[in-house]
Order: structure tokens, then C-alpha cells, then sequence
């Protein structure tokens, strides 16, 4: 019972996870087939995209990149704070980079090296790729061109103009100046230029490269916006973690440009950072300057007050140990809250209430109150006259060491004031670009090799999901429900058939032609499985249509009756399209005489013999033509004198072929079907498509007739192997040797 119930749920389960691997092996399959189908598509795919993206590359401008490294150094500040104590901290390198990249240092490197104008090279997508093409191919140097232009003076609204230089003589450097077709003046390369009417933005060309007759394009920027196109090409982050040290890197299309830029922007920082300590410097000294007159006079006071005290009161002096420490450790309290006030005095200067140094100190002081507040409690526990005593001790000791810190300090600050440098340090030098760092050729080409390789495959797919017709004969078969009783391989012989199909030209039949091609072995299949199709049918007609024009169904009715013919049967062929039969061309006769005139004919007998043809190497092989093309096919076709032909070729032919036009074109082939007991529709594989064979089948049945099989002409094998659901469809060559 167990084992029983095992089985019941565990084999559904082993059922479904083979059919869903066999689907997912289904799909694999499918992917890999439509792939190696549309292999060329693929291919060609890539190289239109890798020929736009080498095209793409060529006409990009290069891009450099100049770095350098900054340390900051962890000193303490040249500042009061850090004078009476430490309360100072290391300098943070987040917001030394955002003060390296602000407006303040940046404007600087614009108004030094004169950045207000945008330059650009007047030259179109085409003509930057066909330059770069032609340097490719001839192994020549690519001349870019490329011009260094700093402006006397960078406005902060300047006019919205667009100036025109043009290159006159590249050798001697000299350039005109337009805007707007009008000439403002020519110049040379080292010389101020003053555009004529514009002399606010007067410049002058350092430098000059590319060739005679280049035109650059010349935009005023303003200040700010110079400033913000400076700063997002900076990158500034700190190497490593809390190293103090500032990787910075800029990138722009001239080298010159991207050297002297970094440059500049290091030297605006350090001097930056030099004018800042030298400022606070300044300030710090300035207090000290201040407070030091009113500190002597403090000590002073309390010198005085405390001699006048001990001289009317010899007595007070004396006192015990313990509370002389108190004293003690109350003098020192004092003396701390003193220098607590002096550096939240200075450092208010500077930050604002909320800021963590001033947080910091301010709980600091509490802590001191508290102690003090305490001390204080236990000193007024002793006699009065000691407590004046201790108290005007605490003011003189307090005052003085206060002073005198105070006083060193101020000597020490005019000699860093003297001798001022900054707390920043350049390590690595900026370095002139010596070579562009993108775009990479290589990183192109690859990018354009997978992107082709996508475009390809989405294009093979998205032409697949599109493509309604039938390739394969199990789709046939299952769309159909119809046995396929062939599959005709596409040969290069039938495409020279069908590329010449509307020629009058005569052509040998391609059974007695190529009798080995593997589309005759097909056929040759059919006449075997249709000898038994044929078997207890009333008559032994046989008729040929397909669904519209195009398919192949002349070229398989011509070719089995041929290959009928050549196994001994005796074999008619009737071309019963009687507006554009084909039969004529492929037997290599005269359409007429033929099917028209004999079906009107007043003496049958007489007319069959001129009618019907013998094939010129088949005895066994007789052909009825269209004959004259009549006004009136469909009538002829129902016509007595139809009927009749068809029972006296019955009596003197073992099979009767009928090529009929196409079912969907015109109603002739439901009028062949009445008189036929098999009928076969020809289907041309990628080319027919599914609705067209179901529309043909109920056409067809509906003039009360059946459909016997399909067969799947130019089937076209084109991976070697093609799998269909499940299936392999191999071709093999088998020839005599």
C-alpha cells in the first residue's frame, strides 16, 4: 500500500519535471536553430554597428587626465583656542575636499587662466570620422584640432554672442574673428585680440594646432558658469582611510589645458589654506593684544590689594594644611575656568554656539562650577580673616599665570605670523597628460561587437515572432490535420526554376535533368506512399493545387508525373490553370494545342489525338497544355465535354495528374475536386502562411471535395540540423559512384 501510494505521488512529479526539461531542451534548441538561421543577419548586424561605432570613435575628441596628491598635515592651529589648552582637532579631509573644489578656490583657477570662453571645433560628425578614418588607414598621425584661448578678463554677464575664428595661415598663426558674417579683426597667436565692438572680451590665443581653414567656435561664459564647467570635471576624495591624503584628478579634451588647470587649482588651495592660518593668526593676535593691557592691570590691582590686606592684618597669614589645599585646589579650578572663558571666547569668534568645540568646552566649564561651588563651601567653613587672605592670594596667582601665558603666547604668535605657511603639503605633483585615457578603441570595438551581436538576435527574433508562414512539417501537419506525404527540399536547380518561372524559355524537367537531387528522392517517396493512398479509390485522378500562386505546385505535379511515368505507369498530365498554366515551359512544348480546345472540341476522338502530347523521352508520359487561354475557364471546366474527357483518359492511363490554379485565387479548384477522389495541397515552406492553408482546406471542403495530404516544397535545411518538436530532419546525398 505504501509502495503503491509512493508511486502515485512521487512519478507525476518525475513526469513533470522531464516534460519541463524537455521543454526548457525544446526552447534551447529553438533559441540555437533561429540563431543559426539568421547567422548572416547576426553577422551583418555586427558589422553595421561596428562600423558606426568605429565611425563613432573616430569623430570623438580625446580625452585627458592630469591627477595629484595633497597631504594634510594634523597641526595644531595657530590659534587662541590652541594656545591655552587643547581643544583643537585634526583637520577633516571631507571638508577639505568640498573647500578644494568650492567656488572660492575654483574662481580663482578661472580668473588666473582666463576661462571665459567656451571653446569648440566647427567641425560635423562626418567630417571628424572621415579624418579619423583616413589617419587609421594611412598610418598617419590624426591632427586635431586644438587651440589654448585665455580671456583678459572673465565677466560675470557677458554678451550672448557666438564668434567665429577661422585659421588663415597655420604656419605664421594667424586668424580672423566673425560673428554673425561680419568681421571683428584678425590676430595672431601671441598677440591680445580686441573684437572690434566688443572689447570687454578681448583675448588672446596662446597656442595654435590643426590645419589652415579650421574654424573654432568661441562662446563668452560667465563667471559662474566657467566656474561650475571647471569643478565637474574635478574629482577630490581621500586615498585611503583618515590618511590625510587628497587624491584630485582632472579630465578635459587639451592637455595644455588639463596641466595648467590642476596647477593652478592646487596653488589656489595652499595659498587658500596659507591666507586662512595667516588670518586666524592675525585675529588670535589681535585678542591677545587687546586683553594683555587689561590683565596686568588686573594683576596689579590684586598685588596691591593683597599687600594693603597683609600689612593691617599680620595675623590672617597663618593657617592650617588642609586648608591651604583647599585654597590650592580652588586656585587651580579658577585658573582653568579662566582659560575656558578665554577659548570660548576666541572660538565664538568663529563657529557658532551649536558647533561640537564649543559644545565640548562649555559642559567642560559645568564640570568646573561644580568643583569650584563645592571648594567654595568648604572655604567658608574657616575664619573670615583667612578667607580674605586665600581670596586675594587666588585673585593675584590667577591673574598672573593668566598674564604670563598670555604674554608668551603673543611672542609666539608674532613669529608664526612672520613665517606663516600652510598646513597642506603637495606630494605628487600634477603630470602633463602624455596620452588620452578615453575613448579606448578597444572598449568601442567591444561594445559595438556585443551590441551588434544583440541588435542581430533581437532582429532574428523579433522577424521569427513576425514570420506567420510555415517552415517545418510538423507545424504543417498539426495546422493542418493532414498527413504530409513529402517534404521537397529546396534545391539551387528549383531556385533557378522559380527565379525564371515567368520566361517562355524552355527548360529540361528537373527529374530527367538531376534525377539525384534529394527533391526528386522526396517525390519519388510520394509516388511510393500515394500508390497506396490510390488503393480502393473510385478513379485514380490525382489533382495538384495550392493555396495562392508561387508555391511549387506546377513544379511537383510536372515532376511526379514524370517520375510516375518513369516507374511504368501510364501517366497523363493535365494543365487545368487555364489562365496562367505553366506546364507548357516545364515539358518544353507549345501552350497550344490543348485542355481548352479539346474540351470544346466537336470530335473528341480526332482532337485527343492533337491535343495530347507525348513526352519527348517518356513513352508512358502524355501532357494535355492549357491550350489557348479562354475567356471562360470556370464554365469550361464544368462543362460536359470536362467530364467526358476525363472518363476516356481514365480508360487509357493508369494515373491522371491535374494541376489546378490556386484555391484561393479562383474557384477552379473546387470544381476539380468533384471529379477527383485524392487532392493534394502544396505548401512553399517560409512563404505560406497558416490562415492561408486553413482557408484553402475549408474552401476546398465546402465545394464538397477532401483533402488527401499536404506537401512542404522548398523546405530549406539550414543549420545542418533542425529540430521540431522533438524530431531531427536530416539530408543525406546518396549518388552512384
Amino acid at each position: 500500500m505504501r509502495n503503491t501510494l509512493k508511486q502515485d505521488l512521487v512519478e507525476p512529479l518525475k513526469r513533470a519535471a522531464g516534460s519541463a526539461s524537455e521543454q526548457e531542451e525544446s526552447l534551447l534548441h529553438l533559441l540555437i536553430e533561429v540563431c543559426l538561421n539568421g547567422r548572416w543577419k547576426i553577422v551583418l548586424a555586427m558589422i553595421f554597428v561596428l562600423i558606426m561605432g568605429e565611425l563613432y570613435f573616430q569623430s570623438l575628441r580625446p580625452v585627458y587626465r592630469a591627477d595629484m596628491l595633497l597631504q594634510i598635515e594634523h597641526s595644531s592651529m595657530s590659534s587662541l583656542s590652541q594656545v591655552v589648552g587643547s581643544g583643537g582637532g585634526g583637520s577633516n579631509t571631507s571638508a577639505e575636499t568640498q573647500i578644494l573644489t568650492s567656488r572660492l578656490v575654483a574662481g580663482r583657477v578661472v580668473d588666473e587662466l582666463g576661462l571665459g570662453l567656451a571653446v569648440s571645433v566647427k567641425q560635423g560628425f562626418l567630417a571628424r570620422a572621415s579624418n579619423g578614418l583616413s589617419s587609421a588607414i594611412t598610418g598617419k598621425k590624426q591632427v586635431v584640432p586644438n587651440i589654448d584661448v585665455a580671456t583678459i578678463q572673465v565677466l560675470n554677464n557677458p554678451p550672448k554672442i557666438s564668434m567665429t575664428l577661422e585659421v588663415l595661415d597655420i604656419e605664421v598663426g594667424s586668424f580672423s574673428v566673425a560673428f554673425a558674417n561680419k568681421q571683428l579683426g584678425e590676430g595672431k597667436v601671441g598677440e591680445i585680440f580686441v573684437p572690434e565692438g566688443y572689447p570687454e572680451l578681448s583675448f588672446i590665443v596662446s597656442s595654435l594646432e590643426g590645419i589652415s581653414g579650421v574654424e573654432f567656435l568661441l562662446q563668452p561664459v560667465g563667471r559662474v558658469k566657467a566656474i561650475r564647467r571647471l569643478v565637474s570635471n574635478v574629482r577630490a576624495a581621500e586615498s585611503g582611510k583618515q590618511t590625510g591624503l587628497i587624491a584630485v584628478v582632472l579630465v578635459g579634451d587639451e592637455p595644455t589645458y588639463v596641466y595648467r588647470a590642476l596647477s593652478m587649482l592646487g596653488e589656489s588651495y595652499i595659498g587658500h589654506k596659507i591666507e586662512n592660518r595667516a588670518a586666524e593668526t592675525e585675529r588670535s593676535l589681535e585678542f591677545l593684544e587687546q586683553q594683555l593691557p587689561v590683565l596686568k592691570q588686573q594683576v596689579s590691582a590684586a598685588q596691591r590689594e593683597l599687600s594693603e590686606f597683609m600689612a593691617k592684618n599680620v595675623s590672617a597669614n597663618s593657617g592650617s594644611i588642609e586648608s591651604s589645599s583647599v585654597v590650592a585646589r580652588l586656585l587651580d579650578v579658577e585658573r582653568q575656568i579662566s582659560e575656558l572663558d578665554l577659548r570660548l571666547s576666541d572660538l565664538s569668534g568663529t563657529y557658532q554656539p551649536i558647533h561640537p568645540a564649543i559644545v565640548a568646552l562649555s559642559k567642560q566649564r559645568e564640570r568646573l562650577e561644580t568643583t569650584k561651588s563645592s571648594l567654595s563651601n568648604e572655604l567658608n567653613r574657616l575664619p573670615k580673616a583667612q578667607q580674605q587672605v586665600f581670596e586675594f592670594k587666588r585673585n593675584v596667582e590667577v591673574a598672573s599665570t593668566i598674564y604670563n601665558g598670555l604674554r608668551a603666547r603673543s611672542e609666539e604668535l608674532k613669529v608664526i605670523k612672520a613665517g606663516t605657511v600652510s598646513n597642506v603639503r603637495l606630494i605628487d605633483e600634477p603630470n602633463y597628460p602624455v596620452g588620452k585615457i578615453e575613448p579606448t578603441h578597444e572598449r568601442v570595438l567591444m561594445t559595438s561587437l556585443i551590441l551588434g551581436f544583440g541588435l542581430g538576435l533581437a532582429l532574428v527574433l523579433l522577424l521569427r515572432a513576425l514570420n506567420r508562414t510555415i517552415s517545418n512539417p510538423d507545424e504543417l501537419e498539426e495546422l493542418s490535420g493532414r498527413p504530409v506525404y513529402a517534404v521537397v527540399p529546396l534545391s539551387k536547380e528549383e531556385q533557378k526554376l522559380f527565379a525564371t518561372l515567368k520566361s517562355e524559355s524552355r527548360r529540361p524537367l528537373l527529374a530527367g535533368s538531376s534525377p539525384g537531387e534529394p527533391g526528386m528522392e522526396a517525390l519519388r517517396n510520394m509516388r511510393t506512399s500515394l500508390h497506396f493512398a490510390l488503393m480502393g479509390k473510385k478513379n485514380q485522378r490525382v489533382l495538384i493545387t495550392g493555396a495562392s500562386p508561387g508555391v511549387g505546385k506546377t513544379y511537383v505535379a510536372s515532376n511526379l508525373a514524370y517520375l510516375l511515368a518513369e516507374s511504368g505507369k501510364k501517366t497523363v498530365l493535365i494543365d487545368a490553370d487555364m489562365r496562367r498554366g505553366q506546364v507548357h515551359q516545364a515539358m518544353s512544348m507549345q501552350r497550344s494545342p490543348g485542355l481548352s480546345e479539346l474540351i470544346i472540341a466537336s470530335d473528341p476522338a480526332a482532337a485527343i489525338l492533337k491535343c495530347v502530347h507525348n513526352h519527348e523521352k517518356l513513352v508512358n508520359l502524355d501532357i494535355i497544355p492549357t491550350g489557348e487561354i479562354p475567356p471562360n475557364p470556370s464554365e469550361l471546366l464544368m462543362s460536359n465535354g470536362f467530364a467526358s474527357l476525363l472518363d476516356q483518359l481514365d480508360a487509357s492511363y493508369d494515373i491522371i495528374i491535374i494541376d489546378s490554379p490556386p484555391s484561393m485565387a479562383v474557384s477552379d479548384p473546387g470544381i476539380l475536386m468533384s471529379y477527383v477522389d485524392s487532392s493534394f495541397l502544396i505548401v512553399r515552406s517560409g512563404k505560406t502562411h497558416g490562415s492561408e492553408i486553413l482557408q484553402s482546406i475549408k474552401m476546398l471542403e465546402q465545394a464538397g471535395g477532401n483533402v488527401t495530404g499536404t506537401v512542404l516544397n522548398a523546405y530549406e535545411q539550414r543549420a545542418g540540423v533542425t529540430r521540431y518538436g522533438g524530431y531531427s530532419y536530416y539530408q543525406y546525398d546518396y549518388e552512384n559512384k
